[in-house]
């Protein structure tokens, strides 16, 4: 629609019918001026949005025009000069808007799904690993050596690097057991910050003018459409269905927080990496995993006991804790048997906690990088005799694990195999020999 299809709207009005009853014909009446200055107004604000500030107005941000920025434009000599022109301009120029490259970068989706995972040390030279190389060199995450103030876009880097991010609501973390609740947090607060929705995990957060609150509230109705999906354990439902009228992801997040940081249920889960910290041991038939990674799983384990805790364990303490931990392994026994010897000659010095873990941690990770691939392989099994039995359950010999301990391991999982390690499964002849001898 040109000016002179704006300064030609005309509406039907219609008539009264006549002194026979016969109704009349619409008659059309110019639009008000008022309507048709805001028409030529908006002309104006794309053309310079597109033009002069290189943002262009599209069907997916028309509704985010902010009004003041209208009215600004509408009494800016830019507004002048585009309604004192003589030659009409087009609200799309005939040459591209931006160069071929650009429009092959726009067509790229900044997606967390294309990025490789990094499960084991020796894929970082994979193909899989060079595959985010390559994705992120098809990304431009800086902006252009050279701008010109003049022509760039009010909307800076980070505001076009936001736009390129999907909110994706399958990107989120699930809860299905309590067990979950150390890794589901951090993931949780990581994708709520990529999103730009962190300020709904502060409980202390209020919105105070009225576009805060407006788009407060829509991020309070996103992310409680994400617990609903995600919180599947008992007591997470149950705190989602307290506020399923009001929406309220922020009180979910707060009342979640609460349950697995201050409730019974929290501090016996505290008093479990307490004790499987003071008693853990580095053996072979112990942890399933390299000594780096039981090194790793402490520190990791540590930590998690801290964020509940209410008090601070010394450094002395921890460092002795640690340290019975490893004892069983020569050369890690030897580490602090030499810190000692260090501290002495740096005048009694003592060795702080964070300084003996990572001296643990260096001599593990020589010793794994030294034994790697000479570990022996399980003996083949071998059956010398055979029989059928028809009652009785017996339980299935699982055979070795073939799965390796992690940093993220749940305690449950290493006590549970434990606890197949000390009860020896008996088989049928076991059973057969008892029989015999009574």
């Amino acid at each position: 629609m040109d000016d002179a299809d704006i300064d030609g709207l005309q509406y039907p009005v219609s008539q009264p019918c006549d002194a026979n009853g016969d109704p009349q014909p619409d008659v059309l009446w110019d639009v008000p001026k008022l309507l048709k200055a805001y028409l030529h107004g908006i002309r104006g604000y794309v053309y310079h949005q597109e033009t002069v500030l290189k943002d262009p107005v599209t069907l997916s941000n028309c509704i985010l025009i902010d009004p003041d920025d209208f009215d600004t434009y509408r009494a800016s000599s830019a507004f002048i000069v585009f309604c004192s022109r003589t030659i009409p301009q087009p609200l799309v120029s005939k040459p591209s808007r931006c160069s071929p490259a650009e429009e092959f970068d726009r067509g790229i989706h900044l997606d967390a799904n294309l990025y490789p995972t990094l499960s084991n040390n020796r894929q970082w030279d994979s193909p899989h690993g060079k595959r985010l190389t390559l994705h992120l060199s098809s990304v431009d995450l800086e902006p252009d050596p050279i701008v010109d103030p003049e022509t760039k876009s009010r909307h800076g880097t980070p505001e076009e690097f936001d736009w390129g991010i999907k909110l994706d609501a399958n990107l989120y973390p699930t809860l299905s057991d309590d067990k979950q609740w150390d890794s589901y947090r951090p993931n949780l607060e990581a994708t709520c910050r990529t999103h730009g929705l962190t300020q709904v995990l502060d409980p202390k957060y209020q919105p105070i003018s009225l576009d805060e609150r407006d788009l407060f509230d829509r991020h309070q109705s996103f992310l409680y459409q994400v617990f609903v999906r995600t919180l599947l354990t008992d007591q997470g439902k149950k705190i989602v269905r307290q506020y399923n009228k009001t929406y309220d992801a922020q009180c979910i997040y707060r009342d979640l927080c609460k349950f697995y940081t201050q409730s019974i249920m929290a501090t016996s889960t505290a008093n479990t990496k307490l004790q499987w910290l003071t008693t853990a041991q580095l053996t072979a038939d112990r942890w399933l995993g390299s000594h780096v990674s039981f090194i790793l799983h402490w520190l990791h384990t540590l930590r998690q006991y801290h964020k509940v805790a209410k008090h601070t364990t010394p450094e002395e303490q921890l460092i002795v804790m640690l340290s019975n931990a490893v004892r069983l392994v020569p050369y890690l026994r030897n580490v602090f048997d030499s810190s000692k010897q260090v501290a002495l000659q740096n005048n009694n010095r003592p060795l702080t906690f964070d300084e003996y873990a990572s001296l643990l941690e260096a001599a593990a990770q020589n010793h794994d990088e030294v034994t790697k691939g000479t570990k022996p392989k399980a003996d083949p099994r071998k059956a010398y005799a055979t029989d059928v039995v028809t009652t009785g359950d017996l339980e299935p010999d699982p055979g070795p694990p073939m799965f390796d301990f992690q940093i993220d391991m749940i305690l449950g999982d290493y006590y549970a195999y434990c606890t197949s390690l000390s009860s020896a499964r008996k088989t049928f002849f076991t059973y057969q020999t008892v029989a015999t001898i009574r």
